[in-house]
């Protein structure tokens, strides 16, 4: 952060959060937490804005602010489906021969007889495995012992090493399973002096590993659009969007139908 600060002519804080925006009059109202109470109170701080970018997630309150503005705006977001839940320290010789000159960057995935249910183990650079065990949303409940999760992967998964299935069905067991993630398809990333960038605007779920990837190109995107705007801020939001919105939308689609892969 301290870093990042030097570099801008303002303020940087984590400890501001968006709590409301009035479009029409071009203020943001931050609730900020009060470290000195003890007792987890908030204040509010109203501030005008030149240019709104609203990076504030997929529960996005700048995306919600849009979309009271704009009735005809429409807003889809999607749930995978799946959950999933993570295992670290394995240890094991499962690389082909042409992937031990790299070690520490392979992704072994192992599908099965559904399109939800699968295996992944990520090669570290210390020489262990992590992955994941991902399930249809709710499949986690029907597991309840380790047994059974050993019976599971071995059902499941051929190949994953036999002395990896009952380490990791321990490691799995007790824990609570994440979702998978949500994919968001906004039909605009615009209004007055105000774009979406990020997941507030194109989440996806981390099936292709596109989430922090597409974010990163669309400040790529949006450092551009500031250039040949020229200092006139209110024509980027617009620009913004025809530069952005069509791969967004067909990053959305390859998301969707990403679990076609795995049948």
């Amino acid at each position: 952060m301290d870093a990042a600060q030097a570099t801008v002519d303002g303020v940087m804080s984590a400890a501001w959060v968006a709590a409301g925006v009035d479009v029409a009059s071009q203020q943001i109202t931050f609730g900020v937490a009060e470290s000195s109470s003890g007792n987890g109170s908030c204040s509010t701080v109203q501030e005008h804005y030149d240019l709104l970018i609203g990076a504030d997630g997929i529960n996005s309150v700048v995306r919600s602010a849009l979309q009271q503005h704009y009735q005809d705006m429409t807003v889809v977001i999607g749930d995978s489906g799946r959950e999933y839940k993570t295992y670290q320290g394995m240890r094991g010789d499962i690389e082909p021969e042409e992937f031990k000159v790299n070690p520490g960057a392979t992704l072994h995935l192992w599908t099965s007889d559904d399109p939800w249910t699968t295996f992944t183990a990520h090669s570290n650079p210390d020489g262990t495995y992590s992955g994941t065990l991902s399930l249809k949303t709710g499949g986690f409940a029907e597991l309840t012992t380790q047994q059974q999760y050993e019976q599971l992967i071995r059902n499941k998964f051929a190949g994953v090493p036999d002395d990896w299935v009952p380490a990791i069905a321990q490691q799995v067991v007790n824990e609570k399973p994440s979702s998978a993630g949500k994919r968001i398809r906004c039909s605009r990333l615009d209004g007055p002096s105000i774009l979406l960038l990020g997941d507030a605007a194109h989440a996806v779920t981390p099936v292709f590993g596109q989430g922090a990837n597409s974010a990163l190109e669309s400040c790529e995107v949006l450092g551009s659009v500031l250039q040949q705007a020229g200092g006139q801020l209110d024509k980027v939001p617009q620009r913004f969007t025809a530069a952005r919105l069509a791969d967004m939308h067909a990053l959305n689609e390859l998301d969707a139908k990403a679990y076609s892969f795995f049948r």
